[in-house]
């Protein structure tokens, strides 16, 4: 023991008294040995305040179950053993850990299951299948079996105490996965998991102390995730005179009040509410549709571009958070089988589009399945993909954007659809402000708000190579860009890292005509970039200055600017405000049908988009805009008879408007299970 503690000591080294270490020594419970043990094992950990999960101590936990359960664990003898980890990729990281020790752990003697949200169906299945009872279950799930999950023949459970969780930062208006300490009544509730049918064993990872310091309970959607749906749906509830900030704080819970100015920032930049805090026509619509206001301008930008049907696919994906996933043994394979579908687009987006498409073909084909477990795909996301373009579709309908039959119908509004670019126009529309621009000089992705962000490990566009050094391999990534320029969808952070998910490379173009406000004044996009401090001043180089004096500003927003000859920066003004202002007459009249100069503006900047996407050699792939097959699902709901109010009409009563299904019973199977 003394060698142990001498050599733990000279790794370690100098270390503070941390306020868990001081209740070890506290403690009367553990021999002055236990305490010395103790003491080391924190600080091996580095800090004890850190929420890594120690996979070395959950490896050597499940082995002495194995090992000793027959004589410590006699009523527990051959029981299925529960681990909860934080999150996916902790459950990837144990699983290749246990499978890879095979000197404890005989691959002939234990069979390995995970668990988590978007786990194919059939996988699921086989979790509650028995085994044969010389065979030993070994469970590694996220905290879906908590509440959602129940395995009657579980009696081990092993509580990491540790849990992923997407949190929104109201510094910076961008919501992170997070790995974070349960709550007391998470920990209560993974304990009870181990006595469903007989009486079960819980190892907790952490101390008394720890635990006496969780929170009672976990914290309320409402003080955790972003709130601009709620502060969007708020103007419906809240008397004129009220602001969304004074009729939140009247809640039992209410959030932070930097929460809500940020998230009523965030409705103004996507112009969903005015500088009053009045609905606009865009957030009147928005509140029609059951997704996230970003997602339902994605959705109205393809009406008026005439991009639909792509458009609402990958909507859907986005809304139920469809993201392919693989076993960590087989990541090599199913990047493969992502860069397939990204179809060399440098697009994620497109991994959601094709894997959709690629999907209903092979349901078609009677192959289904074994599509599915190729490209890891889950087919019940699918069929709820298939039932939420149904439901948008009918909602667009019954707002007027979409006709039975004519110029307006749906045959029209994907005229477009096949042009990737301008789909790619669309997702940028609503995508804004989560914009990504690549720094050059300092070879590095940043934001508006974060500097040194990286392509997380899912996404096709991360191709750093392992043979070489990581920084030399993501300034070669950055190299072969052919744009500055990507957008996002969702942010994860991983202790001071953050990684960017769900990326497409966009044109400057598509940025500049397509991000940013509407309301912006057109005195606030030009600047003039050469601006001498005195006239009598002559330059070493005559014809330097002369350029210099020539360049202009374009200015998107305080961050996004562009750097453009007068006469570029004066067309692209002049159709960036002839697009906002067909955009603002279709959110007015849905149903009235285009002018004639409204065609030539939607031509004039197709023609402009895909010319942009051929000077920069981006790919554009082939039958995209294809209409998906019928199958039972994919309907437009009737037109209810019951008239039903509409803030689009102040008041007044209209029919054939369809109910809204509540975001969380929308994602009730996938919110906070990561």
């Amino acid at each position: 023991m003394s060698e142990l503690l001498e050599t733990y000591s000279k790794c370690i080294g100098n270390v503070m008294i941390t306020e868990d270490i001081a209740n070890v020594f506290n403690s009367p419970e553990l021999s002055e040995e236990d305490k010395q043990l103790l003491n080391l094992y924190y600080h091996s950990l580095v800090d004890s305040n850190r929420v890594d999960v120690d996979m070395n101590l959950i490896c050597h936990l499940i082995h002495f179950i194995i090992t000793n359960d027959h004589n410590l664990f006699p009523m527990q003898a051959n029981g299925s053993i529960l681990v909860f980890l934080a999150g996916y990729d902790e459950i990837m990281k144990l699983r290749e850990r246990i499978m890879s020790d095979t000197k404890r752990f005989d691959a002939n003697k234990y069979a390995l299951f995970t668990l988590y949200s978007q786990m194919p169906h059939n996988d699921l299945k086989r979790v509650f299948r028995r085994i044969p009872p010389e065979i030993r279950k070994i469970i590694l799930s996220t905290n879906i079996s908590e509440t959602n999950i129940s395995i009657d023949d579980v009696v081990f459970v092993i509580d990491s105490g540790k849990v992923r969780q997407k949190v929104f930062d109201a510094r910076t208006g961008f919501s992170y996965h997070v790995l974070k300490w349960i709550s007391k009544t998470n920990a209560i509730q993974r304990r009870s998991r181990a006595n469903r049918l007989k009486p079960g064993v819980c190892f907790h990872l952490y101390d008394k102390n720890r635990f006496n310091r969780f929170d009672e309970y976990p914290v309320a959607d409402i003080n955790r995730m972003s709130i601009y749906e709620l502060c969007l749906q708020t103007k419906l509830l809240a008397p004129n005179d009220v602001s969304i900030a004074d009729f939140l704080m009247k809640a039992l819970k209410s959030p932070s009040i930097e929460t809500i100015r940020k998230s009523v920032q965030l409705l103004k930049t996507i112009d969903a509410l005015e500088a009053n805090e009045q609905l606009t026509q865009l957030g009147l619509h928005l509140l029609d549709l059951p997704i996230e206001p970003n997602l339902g301008k994605m959705l109205l930008y393809s009406v008026v571009l005439k991009c639909l049907d792509p458009v609402l696919t990958i909507v859907c994906s986005l809304s139920y958070l469809v993201v392919p996933q693989s076993q960590a043994s087989r990541r090599r394979t199913a990047f493969a089988m992502r860069k397939k579908l990204s179809a060399k687009t440098l697009s994620d987006h497109m991994i959601l589009l094709r894997g959709f498409q690629n999907w209903q073909k092979a349901k078609h084909d009677a192959c289904e399945r074994q599509f599915c477990d190729q490209n890891f795909i889950s087919s019940a996301a699918m069929e709820m993909i298939v039932n939420a373009r149904a439901q948008l579709l009918g909602q667009l309908r019954a707002s007027g954007f979409v006709r039975a039959r004519g110029a307006g119908d749906i045959r029209d509004l994907n005229t477009n659809s096949d042009d990737w670019a301008v789909v790619k126009a669309a997702l940028c529309a609503g995508g804004y402000p989560y914009i990504v621009r690549v720094d050059r000089e300092r070879q590095k992705l940043v934001t508006s708000d974060e500097v040194g962000v990286r392509f997380h490990p899912n996404s096709v566009l991360n191709t750093c190579s392992l043979k070489e050094s990581i920084d030399k391999s993501r300034a070669q990534l950055l190299d072969t860009l052919p744009t500055d320029w990507l957008l996002f969808n969702a942010m994860t952070k991983t202790g001071k890292t953050c990684f960017v998910e769900c990326c497409t490379v966009v044109s400057p173009i598509t940025i500049a005509l397509f991000a940013g406000n509407i309301q912006t004044p057109i005195d606030s996009y030009l600047s003039n970039l050469w601006k001498p401090r005195f006239d009598n001043i002559e330059s070493d180089s005559e014809s330097e200055g002369s350029t210099d004096k020539e360049k202009f500003v374009f200015k998107v927003d305080n961050w996004l600017a562009f750097k453009l000859d007068p006469r570029v920066a004066n067309y692209t003004l002049q159709l960036r405000q002839k697009w906002n202002s067909l955009f603002f007459r279709r959110m007015c009249s849905p149903s009235k049908p285009m002018t004639p100069s409204d065609e030539i503006i939607i031509k004039t900047i197709v023609e402009v988009l895909t010319t942009e996407e051929q000077n920069l050699g981006l790919q554009q792939p082939v039958g995209i805009g294809q209409r998906p097959r019928p199958m039972s699902t994919d309907f437009c709901p009737p037109v209810s008879n019951v008239p039903l109010y509409s803030p689009l009409n102040k008041g007044s009563l209209q029919t054939g408007r369809q109910s809204r299904v509540s975001p969380h019973s929308q994602q009730q199977l996938f919110r906070g299970h990561y």
